[in-house]
């Protein structure tokens, strides 16, 4: 191997790459293996490129290494070049860097808006600020790297902190921001500021593993999210000294499922528009299929209550001292729950912890359900439909995240649950993008703050916290709350027989479509879709309560279906019969029998019961 790195590596280049295949067992190589083993240790010469090489410069020397070894195996298919050209882009920090999304990126932070916005999270920067000033000795007389630097507000901490010099490594336009600051503060000679994609830093800018302490705020959505991390790891292995500090040092990222009917039944009702039947003369509902899979695919970043999850977290800890960069590009997440509850499982809900480990204190940043929110939030990867599991069950499956070429990951999930009743129940969901994030459910509270001589706005994050646990008890209640005074009576309106039944989902899909007046009883006005009774009708009561109405001849049909995707509820000679059979033996009741077993269902409850 060393015979050939001779051969085919810049002078500049040897060094580092012979560090970087060090280890490397070329007999070991199979046509299996081979793109995993040469990509890593490709991946780790272009982290250690010392000098004013270019990037391409060393995929280049990679890729002749692999074409080289590839012959010398006398592998009979053609080598996976253009493969390997992929992983290496792909493991950088910004992939191809001149894509058009790297650009849109650059431009959101070279905003000031959008730092002001990230300044005054108060809990974060507090948070930095705490773990920062309260480790000195990781900082007074120290040269420190800040990495993705922004406005430098980290930067600034280290040197109120003591640092003797900083490097801020900012590629975007904020780099004349960082330098107007540290000159206006009396820092423009121990703040040097580089103004480079961290992949294209040289030993002239930097020198090689010089720095004592690195700081960096690439924390993203469900940790990962914007690939911020690698960057991180990218520069550590350069520039940091052997055993030098890094802030935050190490993550855990957690994983559990949860049971919210109020949101899956409002994300279920999003689609609506694609089961309408004359959009202009044009029918739709053929691909209303395709957009509730693309809705439910979709991950939603908001507020998890705690009250929610209905297992023990799963976690895993990453260690940014140790972690090699190239694992982040697949991280298969293997989970095992059991339920502590009987619930109605909608999906998993994820969230990160990061610790500053320094040599004088530790510091914890939570974005965990029973901690005041952050900028954040939760994020939560829903089921396309949901499982009905019992305590005790087993809930067992993986999350894998693929890193893509939009700095982000895409991720999908494989769940079963092992139903005693039922036997094995699987849930897939796939094509679940942590850079397309449903925030809809977001709501601020706002408090006003003095910095200096000046006062502003920001996100008061506590009441921000009690309040969506407030709404989403409320949004809850409500779907599970007491059935309408009409629940059961009946209406003709227009020679159409209508029936009160309790139906939150089917009032939440109703309440989003564009409504007009059918008619009236009183002062209670009875609304539908305009030339479209199917989907039933809201009877909007004089005192502004609202219930839901279908067509008397789906209600059985409704009622029977709700019972017997809950049959694990009905006594347990139900629980064993076939969904045809039970769909057979309620067809069979009177419509006042299957009235009763339905209230019942309203509230899942482990209690067994019986309809005859």
């Amino acid at each position: 191997m060393d015979a050939l790195i001779e051969l085919s590596a810049p002078d500049d280049l040897k060094g580092p790459a012979k560090e970087a295949f060090n280890g490397l067992d070329v007999d070991s190589l199979t046509e299996d293996n081979f793109l995993d083993m040469v990509s890593a240790c490709g991946r780790h010469c272009v982290a250690k490129c010392p000098n004013s090489s270019a990037v391409v410069e060393v995929e280049g020397f990679v890729v002749e290494v692999a074409a080289q070894l590839w012959l010398e195996r006398q592998f009979k298919s053609r080598c996976p070049l253009r493969d390997l050209l992929s992983r290496l882009r792909v493991c950088s920090e910004f992939g191809p860097r001149e894509c058009a999304f790297m650009t849109k990126y650059f431009y959101y932070f070279g905003k000031m808006r959008s730092h002001e916005g990230m300044m005054n999270d108060l809990g974060r920067s507090e948070t930095y600020r705490d773990a920062i000033l309260g480790n000195p000795d990781d900082f007074k007389g120290k040269v420190v790297m800040d990495v993705g630097s922004g406005s430098g507000l980290l930067a600034f901490f280290a040197i109120q902190a003591g640092a003797e010099k900083v490097y801020a490594v900012e590629a975007g336009c904020m780099h004349g921001v960082i330098s107007t600051l540290a000159r206006a503060n009396g820092w423009g000679d121990k703040v040097i500021v580089i103004n480079k994609v961290l992949q294209d830093m040289t030993e002239a800018d930097c020198p090689l593993n010089s720095v004592d302490t690195m700081i960096a705020e690439t924390l993203g959505t469900f940790l990962f999210g914007e690939r911020g991390i690698e960057t991180m790891l990218v520069a550590r292995d350069r520039f940091l000294k052997p055993g030098g500090a890094i802030f935050p040092t190490q993550a855990t990222l957690s994983l559990a499922p949860f049971s919210d009917e109020a949101l899956y039944v409002s994300q279920s009702a999003l689609p609506a528009f694609w089961s309408g039947n004359n959009f202009m003369g044009i029918d739709l509902s053929s691909c209303h299929e395709r957009a509730n899979q693309e809705q439910m695919s979709q991950v939603v970043s908001s507020m998890v209550d705690p009250s929610t999850l209905v297992a023990k977290q799963h976690d895993v800890v990453y260690d940014f001292r140790t972690l090699d960069s190239a694992a982040l590009r697949n991280i298969k997440l293997s989970y095992d729950f059991t339920l502590d509850r009987d619930a109605n499982v909608h999906g998993l809900a994820g969230w990160f912890i990061a610790d500053f480990i320094g040599a004088n204190a530790t510091t914890r940043l939570s974005t965990a359900p029973e901690d005041i929110l952050t900028h954040w939030f939760q994020v939560r990867f829903l089921v396309p439909k949901m499982l009905l599991a019992k305590t005790g069950e087993s809930l067992t499956g993986t999350m894998n995240m693929q890193a893509n070429e939009q700095q982000s990951y895409t991720c999908s999930m494989d769940m079963v649950l092992q139903s005693y009743q039922d036997g094995d129940q699987r849930r897939q969901n796939s094509d679940m993008g942590l850079m397309d994030l449903d925030m809809s459910h977001k709501k601020y509270a706002y408090k006003f703050v003095t910095h200096g001589n000046v006062r502003t706005g920001c996100v008061d994050w506590q009441k921000t916290t009690e309040e969506a646990r407030k709404n989403r008890a409320a949004a809850q209640a409500l779907l599970n709350g007491t059935p309408s005074k009409h629940w059961g009576k009946t209406a003709t309106l227009k020679d159409i027989d209508f029936m009160c039944v309790n139906a939150p989902e089917k009032l939440v899909e109703l309440k989003i479509r564009q409504r007009v007046i059918m008619g009236k009883i009183g002062d209670d006005a009875f609304q539908s879709v305009k030339g479209d009774t199917s989907a039933g009708l809201i009877r909007r009561d004089g005192n502004g309560e609202e219930s839901f109405w279908m067509q008397k001849d789906d209600c059985k049909a409704y009622m029977i279906e709700h019972i017997v995707v809950r049959k694990a509820q009905l006594q347990v000679s139900y629980q064993k019969t076939p969904d045809d059979e039970l769909r057979k033996h309620f067809e069979g009741l009177e419509l006042s029998q299957i009235c009763g077993c339905f209230e019942k269902f309203q509230v899942f409850t482990s209690v067994e019961l019986e309809c005859k």
